[in-house]
């Protein structure tokens, strides 16, 4: 994440990162795989959409929820992701939640 860097590249990083050699490519499993982020705003899917065909170049002061969202009907849905504000030299994740695996009992 930072200015000049596109949505798309944004995109393919996640991809690539959950993408482990032995599990198999994400793309196969493109039925069940969604959005990789979205603009931060008004609506909870604002523009621009994180996806490999989103050209769009990021700039200074955007905000942005960026998240691997993946379904897979053996493993379930997963998502977990950042708010981040993209600063002239990068970004600053504005999510202040411990980066650990908790569960919250139901009810």
């Amino acid at each position: 994440m930072r200015p000049g860097a596109t949505a798309a590249e944004v995109a393919r990083a996640q991809n690539e990162g959950l993408s482990p050699p032995r599990a198999g490519r994400l793309r196969d499993l493109s039925e069940y795989t969604r959005v990789r982020g979205h603009g931060l705003g008004l609506y909870v899917d604002g523009r621009p959409a994180v996806l490999e065909d989103v050209d769009l170049a990021l700039e200074p002061e955007m905000t942005l929820v960026v998240h691997p969202n993946t379904y897979h009907p053996e493993a379930g849905y997963f998502v977990h992701g950042d708010s981040v504000r993209v600063t002239a030299s990068g970004c600053e994740v504005l999510t202040r939640t411990p980066r650990e695996l908790f569960s919250v009992r139901a009810g």
